[in-house]
């Protein structure tokens, strides 16, 4: 209670015990002030005097009542720009500020995921540039287990051109990577690093590595031919 009390979310002020609703108590501030254009216009002058925050605080008076007047939106998202830009530290709540002022003018939904090119995506050379385990790993989170629900098994990777080998442990659907396989592992795939690196960006099938000879695949073709369905959304059919 002490905590709260001094860093959490109360200031004191007993009325926040049990605040009205939002859009009740600003909807009589808004018809105090005498409607929308007066608060407006008095977030402009708070705007013109650089008190920003005021600005900001006024604003969401009137989109409380009416959330999509673009006035007040684009008004508030200036203010919320200009006190980000005036906050040379604090990284997150200069973040949070440029972020709302866009959700304001309609360039991005905050509530929203992120789009999913928000990132480039991953090639060759990126996937080079990590620890060599790395896209083995990865592959943790792209299994589909039906077509190995039944199945216990170990597949060792070995880039020939570094002799380092890592591996993944199947069981049951599930997989698990393994930072140092056992040598008895019944699959085993050799390859250079660099035709992994293609295999596991989706720029080359494994099968057309194996048939290329870039790629041995070791072990039984039954039990291979199962693995691969598991991991085809990244290696191919």
């Amino acid at each position: 209670g002490i905590y709260r009390g001094f860093v959490g979310w109360w200031g004191g002020d007993p009325a926040d015990l049990h605040p009205p609703e939002p859009a009740e108590y600003h909807g009589e501030i808004l018809q105090g002030f005498g409607g929308a254009d007066n608060l407006i216009a008095a977030a402009e002058r708070a705007f013109t005097a650089k008190k920003y925050n005021l600005t900001a605080k006024l604003l969401s008076t009137v989109l409380a009542v009416q959330p999509d007047h673009s006035a007040a939106k684009q008004l508030k998202a200036n203010a919320l720009r200009a006190m980000a830009q005036a906050t040379p530290t604090g990284i997150q709540t200069r973040n949070f500020l440029l972020t709302n002022a866009l959700h304001l003018e309609g360039k991005l939904d905050k509530n929203g995921p992120p789009p999913s090119n928000s990132l480039p995506p991953a090639n060759a050379d990126m996937a080079l540039k990590t620890p060599p385990g790395t896209y083995i790993q990865l592959m943790e989170n792209h299994i589909d287990p039906s077509p190995v629900i039944d199945l216990t098994t170990e597949l060792r990777f070995t880039f020939t051109d570094i002799d380092r080998s890592f591996g993944l442990a199947l069981r049951w659907g599930a997989v698990e990577f393994m930072d140092n396989p056992t040598d008895q592992a019944p699959l085993s795939l050799e390859l250079p690093r660099p035709v992994w690196a293609r295999i596991a960006t989706g720029q080359q099938m494994l099968s057309a590595a194996v048939q290329s000879g870039e790629a041995r695949q070791l072990g039984d073709g039954d039990l291979w031919q199962r693995v691969q369905q598991a991991f085809a959304s990244v290696w191919g059919e």
